[in-house]
């Protein structure tokens, strides 16, 4: 497999870093539509009460042409009538669309505060990109939408007028108001059925958007790798600096060899240095331990500053798995190392008596 595909998932800095450029998986298809069913219903509830004040506004209009001159303040007065009329019968329709369109987008994506996408960017009119685009993926994924939505609103009205077909060539003797009812009746329910069958379409859409969305945002094992650089540092520096770090620890435990009261060995292949301060603990505490290497290092500043070395394999294991380092032992073991301390402490007053002193 090339180290060039896209097979890892994207990181979650990833992730942000491409929401913050405004880049969201969203379907134009599910704005269009949502507006197109909220418009419908709004015409189809208020449509009857509309077209009666816009008949009566009509009729008062053509009749108020019979009287009098028109004068230029006549003709901006009525101007200025008329559109606040129409302002005012439309805005229940431009208010709901208004409120679909802000509130489609961050039902879709969530809400999502963005100047990139209005900065101009120059490869969007990159001929190459630009003819690669034409015959992309998404190209034929928006051919097939196309031809889908003009199939399903060609045969949804085509129906709806064949349904109507009689009504409708009926209309010749019939009133403008009775006609234009039924005009609007008809298209409602056209308007409506579309909707309904476009929304089907919209939902794939947007099923389709965020599969292609989440299909982009993978990333290739070399860019995983370049983030995680850039976001934790270089690995060589990493391990550098942890190196410092374990000689900086080694450095401080091997000064509390000399403190301690005993060291408990494997005998060679592991050391633990165990100190008791009844004054101020409430347990012995390991003060330093170490395998192979770090636990001869241990032995030889235990013999340098006379700590009694002793030889306990089980004890030695136990703590050295168990025990951290600056971490009283568990109770488990009190009397184990209650018998090495008790030991050590009649070895040391042996010495202090003329007795014959522990061999390392």
């Amino acid at each position: 497999m090339s180290s060039g595909e896209k097979t890892e998932a994207p990181t979650p800095k990833r992730r942000e870093d491409v929401r913050k450029r405004g880049n969201v998986p969203k379907s134009v298809e599910l704005n269009s539509v949502l507006a197109l069913v909220a418009g419908t219903m709004v015409l189809r509830s208020v449509g009857g009460s509309v077209l009666d004040h816009v008949l009566n506004f009509m009729g008062n209009s053509f009749r108020s042409l019979t009287l009098g001159e028109w004068t230029a303040d006549g003709m901006t007065t009525y101007g200025s009538g008329l559109s606040m009329f129409y302002l005012s019968i439309m805005a229940p329709l431009f208010l709901t669309l208004m409120l679909v369109g802000l509130a489609v987008n961050p039902l879709q994506s969530g809400l999502v505060l963005s100047a990139k996408p209005l900065l101009p960017d120059f490869s969007r009119i990159d001929p190459f990109k630009g003819f690669k685009r034409i015959f992309s993926q998404r190209s034929l994924v928006e051919l097939i939408k196309s031809v889908a939505k003009l199939g399903i609103i060609g045969y949804i009205t085509y129906q709806g007028l064949q349904d109507k077909y009689l009504q409708i060539v009926s209309l010749s003797g019939t009133d403008i108001r009775g006609t234009a009812g039924m005009i609007a009746g008809v298209a409602m329910d056209i308007l409506l059925k579309a909707s309904l069958a476009l929304f089907a379409v919209a939902a794939l859409d947007y099923g389709y958007q965020r599969w292609e969305y989440q299909k982009n945002l993978r990333m290739t094992k070399h860019e995983v790798r370049e983030e995680l650089r850039q976001s934790e540092g270089d690995p060589k520096v990493r391990s550098r600096i942890r190196q410092q770090q374990r000689r900086a620890a080694a450095g401080r435990m091997m000064h509390e060899v000399p403190k301690s009261d005993v060291v408990v060995t494997n005998p060679t292949h592991l050391a633990v240095a165990l100190q008791y301060r009844p004054e101020s603990m409430r347990s012995p505490k390991v003060t330093a331990k170490g395998q192979l290497l770090v636990a001869e290092r241990i032995k030889d500043v235990a013999r340098e500053y006379g700590v009694p070395v002793l030889e306990n394999k089980p004890l030695a294991q136990v703590l050295f798995k168990s025990v951290e380092i600056g971490a009283e032992i568990p109770p488990a073991l009190y009397h184990t190392v209650a018998e090495v301390l008790a030991f050590i402490y009649s070895l040391k007053r042996q010495r202090r008596t003329g007795g014959q002193g522990l061999g390392s």
